[in-house]
């Protein structure tokens, strides 16, 4: 009897540790199937609508920003000789300063405005096949963004014609917002120009302001 009670006990502990073996495996393959289908789906989509919410920001602060009293005539002023031709153009700083934190301020309140917002993605999305991403019902998810601003000005001169410049004064703006997706935090990075003002310079300039928009010729009247 005390056999036949050893053997029950033995094959208990045997079906105990199968069924924690298989848990564990299951566990084992729904962390490595996440990782490698359900999270990189979730971190494209939530990535692709949090540039779109980035940007839609930047735009909605950009009217704003394009309304900052004294504009261009009060960010530069042009030299010129008795002839009549610009021989220096200088910048502002308190203005043009002014201008950036205020720039900076208002996109950072738009951004901080923008509450959670929830992403839906098709149960089929899930499966790793394109072909069935498009199926299924729905999950929903919520993102957290946290979002951080970084400002810099540029200043472009390009010939129009004889003795016509055109200055174009663009803002960079750098964002980097931090989507909370389960079990991660996901950092994402969106650069964007936004036109602040132009105006066509009459009069001869010197050739060294005259540039072309590329990562070698900028022309910084900047502080």
């Amino acid at each position: 009897m005390f056999a036949g009670v050893v053997r029950i006990f033995k094959r208990e502990n045997r079906r105990k540790r199968i069924a924690l073996f298989l848990l564990l495996a299951i566990v084992a393959g729904a962390i490595a199937f996440y990782a490698a289908v359900v999270f990189p789906t979730i971190r494209a989509i939530s990535t692709e609508q949090t540039r779109a919410v980035t940007l839609q920001a930047i735009n909605r602060a950009g009217v704003n920003i394009r309304s900052f009293e004294g504009f261009y005539g009060e960010f530069y002023e042009y030299h010129k000789n008795e002839a009549g031709d610009i021989v220096l153009i200088t910048s502002n700083h308190a203005n043009i300063n002014a201008m950036m934190l205020f720039a900076q301020k208002e996109i950072q309140d738009t951004l901080d405005a923008v509450e959670n917002w929830e992403i839906r993605v098709p149960l089929g999305a899930f499966s790793g096949s394109a072909f069935l991403s498009e199926f299924g019902p729905e999950i929903t998810m919520t993102v957290l963004p946290v979002g951080t601003v970084q400002i810099g000005l540029h200043s472009y001169f390009f010939s129009e014609g004889i003795n016509q410049t055109l200055h174009r004064i663009v803002m960079r703006i750098e964002t980097t917002s931090e989507i909370m997706i389960p079990f991660k935090t996901e950092t994402v990075r969106l650069t964007t120009d936004l036109l602040i003002s132009e105006d066509v310079i009459v009069g001869k300039v010197p050739d060294s302001y005259i540039t072309g928009i590329s990562e070698d010729n900028i022309f910084d009247l900047l502080p």
